[in-house]
Formats: structure tokens, C-alpha cells, sequence
């Protein structure tokens, strides 16, 4: 017999691992993943507690200060963001204008790109809200529906006892009507006679409620139908809107890419005199 964890140490687990999360997201600067079990997110924590360690060592080796945050994310953008420094600041002036006026119609051409993936994002987001309203929709028809068949069922199950007791009643009438020698004015004949007729009755409701019944199944399975194909919409939109996102986002992150560029052009101009002068020459450039 296997024994079940009691709540303490459940509660216990789940704190450690809420701690743990919190860590790797000081440590990284992102939020853990879901898929990350216990082994491998505390595995992830010491990775990242040697990798800022080298880094932060580097930063200061660099830069001769400490760095302002020592999540592995800051660490590896500042640095990044020096070594570009460096490998910029020894090209010549005219190079670096080249890259200026060629990072500026990136900048245009993504911004462009960027806002029109944006758009695609809003129109998808919107066809997929509009299918899903259509799915709710739909849903509630089938839950009325199903309300329908069931009641009618229900009476189906009722109209057939009923149906069974007249049976019964019947056949005892039919064979004291038989048996009888007078069966002229017989009260059994009459009997028999309304009980053929309640008889008949009695099927007849039987069939009416199992026609309603089935009725209402029918447009159960119409709009079980037509909800699989909605969703399949729904799903395709929801597809094409990440994909589009996707884009968007790569556009916006070439934007900043970009800007760091031309900050970091910029700030060699401060450090030379000639590309200063250039820079200062320049009409409409965006910083």
C-alpha cells in the first residue's frame, strides 16, 4: 500500500519550489518555464549562479566598476553592448557614417514591417474573438437542446410504462370479454374498446416525444458540427496571430538592435572630434 504525502510536506514542496522559481528569475532575469521540473530548474540555478559570477568578474574587468544589476540577462546585453563598443570605436569615421545611414533605413524599413505584422496581430486577434463568440454561441443552443432531448426523453420513458400498464389491462379485458357468453351488451366490450383506443393513444405519444427527441438531437449534432469547424477557425487565427506576433517582434527587436548601434555611434562622436562634427552636420538623425 503505497502512502499518501500528507498537506504539510505538500505545502512544504510547493514552497520550496515557489523559492526556487523566484531564484532562477533573480538569477536569470526571466520567469522559469512550466516544463521545468525540480532537478532540472535547481541544475539551471547553479548554471546561472557560476555564469553571473564570470560575468559580473568581467564587467568589472571591463568597465572598472560594478555592474548596476547582476541578473544573467543585464550582464550579457551590458557586455554585448561594450564589446560592440570596442570593435566599433576602431573603425574609421567614414565606416561609421556608412552605418549610420544604413541603420537609419533599417530602422525605417522595420518600423514598417513591425507596424504592419502589429496590425495582422489585431485582425487575427479579431477573427479569433469573433469565432470564439460564435463557439459560446452555438454551445448554448446545444445545452438548450440538450435540456429538450432530455425532457422529452424522459417522457418517452413515461408514455411507455403508461403504455405497458394499458397492455396489461388490456389483455386482462380481452380475455374476460372472451370468456363471457353475452357478449352483446357486455361491459367488458366497452372495456376492451377504450382501452384499444388509450392504447393507441398511448404509442402515438410514444412516437411524437421520440420524434421530438430526435429532433433536438439532430441540432445537437448540427451544432456539434458547425462548433468543430468554428474552432478550427478559431485555432487557425490563433496560429496566424503567433506568427505574426513572431514578426513583429523580430522587427521590433532589429529596432533596438539598431538603436544600440547608433547610441553606441553617437557616443564615439563624443571621443572624436571629426565624426562629431558629422554627426552635428546631420539633419533628422534620431538618437
Amino acid at each position: 500500500m503505497i502512502d499518501m504525502p500528507d498537506s504539510e510536506s505538500q505545502e512544504e514542496r510547493n514552497a520550496a519550489r515557489l523559492e526556487a522559481q523566484q531564484e532562477y528569475k533573480q538569477l536569470s532575469g526571466r520567469k522559469p518555464k512550466q516544463s521545468y521540473n525540480d532537478s532540472y530548474l535547481s541544475k539551471k540555478i547553479e548554471y546561472y549562479k557560476d555564469e553571473n559570477a564570470r560575468l559580473t568578474e568581467e564587467y568589472e574587468r571591463m568597465t572598472g566598476e560594478l555592474p548596476e544589476r547582476t541578473d544573467h540577462a543585464f550582464l550579457s546585453r551590458a557586455i554585448s553592448r561594450i564589446h560592440m563598443y570596442e570593435e566599433m570605436r576602431q573603425l574609421p569615421t567614414d565606416n561609421l557614417l556608412e552605418m549610420l545611414e544604413e541603420s537609419g533605413a533599417l530602422v525605417e524599413k522595420s518600423r514598417l514591417i513591425r507596424e504592419q505584422h502589429n496590425s495582422e496581430v489585431r485582425e487575427h486577434l479579431d477573427s479569433r474573438n469573433s469565432f470564439n463568440a460564435k463557439v459560446k454561441e452555438r454551445l448554448a443552443i446545444v445545452e438548450t437542446n440538450k435540456e429538450i432531448r432530455s425532457n422529452h426523453n424522459s417522457l418517452v420513458t413515461k408514455a411507455k410504462e403508461l403504455r405497458k400498464e394499458l397492455d396489461v389491462k388490456l389483455k386482462e379485458a380481452r380475455k374476460s370479454f372472451r370468456s363471457s357468453h353475452d357478449q352483446g351488451d357486455n361491459p367488458d366490450h366497452k372495456t376492451v374498446r377504450e382501452l384499444e383506443k388509450q392504447q393507441v393513444q398511448a404509442h402515438k405519444r410514444v412516437q411524437e416525444e421520440v420524434s421530438k427527441a430526435q429532433v433536438a438531437h439532430n441540432r445537437i449534432v448540427d451544432q456539434s458540427q458547425a462548433i468543430d469547424e468554428l474552432r478550427d477557425e478559431a485555432n487557425e487565427s490563433h496560429r496566424s496571430m503567433l506568427e505574426s506576433k513572431k514578426l513583429a517582434d523580430a522587427a521590433h527587436n532589429t529596432i533596438i538592435g539598431q538603436r544600440e548601434i547608433r547610441g553606441t555611434i553617437f557616443r564615439i562622436g563624443d571621443e572624436r572630434e571629426d565624426l562629431d562634427r558629422a554627426l552635428a552636420g546631420l539633419i533628422g538623425i534620431n538618437r
